[in-house]
């Protein structure tokens, strides 16, 4: 499997367009979620995961806040339930990128 050295080789296909903002805005609201403290992400029912009023629903592979559904690209989705499955636990570089990007990173690697 491929290795990568450098997180600048990893592309990340998120621009700087409305659709790109709320998805990193999203993301960026759960992290910060979790690292302060708040409840970690529940099952409501099978593969569904609640952070707060962001539900996450992985049969259809759908996310919404306050009831809107948000549209994802299939990374940010990807990387959003790699998050949520940890249940507020940290996720490691490592696991980030072999879950998200089926990526074997060295594990001396920035």
């Amino acid at each position: 499997m491929e290795s990568i050295h450098n997180v600048a080789e990893i592309p990340m296909g998120l621009g700087h367009s409305p659709a790109d903002l709320r998805a990193l805005g999203l993301i960026a609201e759960i992290v910060a979620a979790l690292r302060n403290g708040s409840s970690a992400p529940q099952m409501v029912e099978e593969r569904t995961h609640r952070l707060g009023d962001i539900e996450i629903d992985e049969h259809f592979r759908t996310v919404s806040a306050c009831g809107r559904e948000i549209a994802l690209r299939p990374k940010e989705y990807d990387l959003l339930i790699a998050l949520a499955r940890k249940n507020g636990a940290p996720a490691s570089k490592r696991e980030l990128f072999e879950n998200v990007w089926n990526y074997d990173v060295a594990t001396d690697s920035r």
